[in-house]
């Protein structure tokens, strides 16, 4: 479980440090994880989905980014 939680904070740093493909390796890694599917697990799920959405974003593949950030409910959507 703890696996998760780095994954997705190297995933951001790759974000920021202009690596979005390495961070969509790491994302989609961890939203395969069973722990992902759990109900008590569903924030997280929602911090992958925003992060994979700002990944695709900066990959210019905004339709696919705007799919994902739509999953992921915050106060942006609010």
């Amino acid at each position: 479980m703890s696996r998760i939680f780095v994954d997705l904070i190297r995933a951001n740093s790759a974000i920021d440090l202009g690596r979005p493909q390495e961070a969509l390796f790491l994302i989609d890694h961890n939203l395969q994880a069973a722990y992902m599917q759990r109900d008590d697990f569903r924030i997280h799920r929602y911090d992958h989905f925003a992060a994979k959405g700002e990944a695709l974003k900066r990959l210019s593949q905004y339709s696919e980014a705007l799919d994902w950030l739509v999953k992921a409910p915050g106060p942006v959507f609010q």
